[in-house]
């Protein structure tokens, strides 16, 4: 049983229009729902609004409650305290937030008296007969609930239990009937003929198998030769009737006798050099034309005896230019050469004697990155590094880098910079090297002019250099 009474409380104005009836001791019964407003217009309770109900009572005692909230609306109950004294009682609804506080006006709950005195009750041998008899009432059908729910749930096992051993009864006799129409089908057959021919048919799908493998090996061995045929057939195609090196093929695929730079006999065999060298009436270079001691290349000659080498070969390396070649030695030449697959030099030839190679970059290895990473203790490997001389050390937080160089299995560095304000900074930096691998000793800074600050340093990039 509740009676819920719906008031319309002003946030800034008077609320003596708004009264709330009730009756002394009543409690679990009677709730009091306030909406809000001001000037007349609806109120919306702002979010996280917490609501407090203040009722003073007619013996002047004060009762503080909490109440609920619901979209804009708050609810309260009026509890057996706060009905307790008959009479004029004043409320107010306080609204929280944070640290602000929002009350309505006054209200006034109209507290009606009982008509019985409810101590004269409770003292006369009926009304405690009365409630010994309802108490022992409560406490029978409490009892006889508890009785109900664990005869129910007895039950309930007791069901469950029968019909679990039902299905199992029943699985029980499907496998039974099939195991006896199993036995009743098989009981007559002869097993050990079945097993021998599964032997033999296993073997006869064994061999099957190995015979498709071998004939598929067969077949990639012959689409191999077939492509391997197919692009030399291509290859011949397009090349009839094109130059090829130093010769030219006809429309069947074979040399001609002109051939660009050289002209070949009726025995295929090379007669004549032309182009850049003068021949004489034999057919061959004039007497002085080719230096004794480098006579391999192709050289540009004048009237005075004197040859430059446009493109020679000594025995060991290919030289491209160089100056004028007096008798069998150069005089002043500086020449470029390519002495291997990924080395090239630069030879200056003295006043007298052969050249000297000095190797002076690695092609398509200048600068190259060999490594990037966390590096400031232990071993790092560093693929490449027996191909360069020279490294370029990058570490971290740092704009300056260190040129280090390899001195047997050592590898040490510095770098450096003076500063605008003047001070001298110094990068070190040291490791062993033993084939790939590097293990770290030590990379530091160090204010010259302030030897006592060394700190640490982690390196993070390695560069080839030469």
């Amino acid at each position: 049983m509740k009676i819920i009474n719906d008031i319309k409380l002003n946030l800034s104005g008077d609320n003596s229009v708004v009264k709330v009836m009730a009756k002394q001791y009543d409690q679990n019964s009677r709730f009091i729902q306030c909406s809000f407003y001001h000037e007349g217009i609806a109120y919306e309770l702002p979010k996280q609004t917490a609501v407090r109900v203040i009722l003073k009572k007619p013996d002047g005692k004060l009762i503080m409650a909490d109440a609920a909230t619901e979209e804009n609306t708050a609810s309260f109950e009026l509890t057996a305290q706060m009905l307790a004294t008959a009479g004029r009682a004043n409320c107010e609804v306080q609204l929280y937030q944070e640290e602000t506080m929002l009350s309505t006006s006054t209200f006034p709950v109209i507290i009606f008296p009982v008509t019985y005195d409810e101590g004269e009750i409770e003292s006369t041998a009926e009304y405690q007969s009365f409630v010994n008899a309802l108490n022992t009432f409560d406490s029978l059908e409490n009892e006889t609930k508890e009785a109900i729910s664990a005869a129910n749930h007895a039950a309930e096992t007791v069901a469950g239990a029968v019909s679990q051993a039902e299905t199992q009864a029943a699985y029980a006799k499907t496998q039974g009937d099939y195991a006896k129409g199993e036995y009743e089908r098989l009981k007559d057959v002869d097993f050990s003929g079945m097993q021998a021919e599964i032997g033999t048919l296993q073997t006869d799908v064994s061999e099957l198998q190995t015979s498709i493998y071998d004939m598929s090996a067969d077949l990639t061995g012959l689409q191999e030769e077939l492509m391997t045929a197919q692009n030399g057939i291509e290859a011949v195609s397009a090349t009839k009737g094109q130059p090829n090196g130093l010769a030219s093929l006809d429309e069947a695929g074979k040399l001609v006798q002109t051939a660009g730079l050289a002209t070949l006999d009726s025995n295929n065999q090379l007669i004549q050099r032309t182009g850049l060298a003068t021949l004489g009436t034999d057919g061959k270079l004039e007497a002085g034309q080719v230096p004794k001691q480098y006579p391999n290349g192709i050289w540009f000659a004048e009237n005075g005896n004197n040859e430059f080498p446009g493109l020679s070969y000594n025995g060991t390396a290919l030289w491209l230019g160089g100056s004028a070649l007096s008798g069998p030695r150069h005089t002043g030449a500086t020449t470029i050469s390519a002495g291997g697959r990924d080395t090239a030099y630069v030879a200056v030839f003295p006043e007298e004697g052969d050249g000297t190679s000095y190797p002076v970059w690695h092609k398509g290895m200048t600068f190259k990155s060999l490594w990037d990473g966390s590096w400031s203790s232990g071993t790092i490997t560093v693929p490449g590094i027996q191909d360069y001389n020279m490294f370029r050390i990058g570490m971290e937080g740092q704009g300056t880098v260190i040129t280090a160089y390899r001195w047997g299995s050592h590898l040490r560095g510095i770098g450096g910079y003076v500063s605008s304000a003047g001070n001298k900074l110094a990068y070190l930096f040291t490791a062993t090297l033993s084939e790939n691998t590097l293990t770290w000793i030590n990379c530091v800074d160090i204010y010259i002019n302030n030897s006592s600050t060394v700190d640490p340093l982690t390196v993070t990039t390695i560069y080839g250099i030469l």
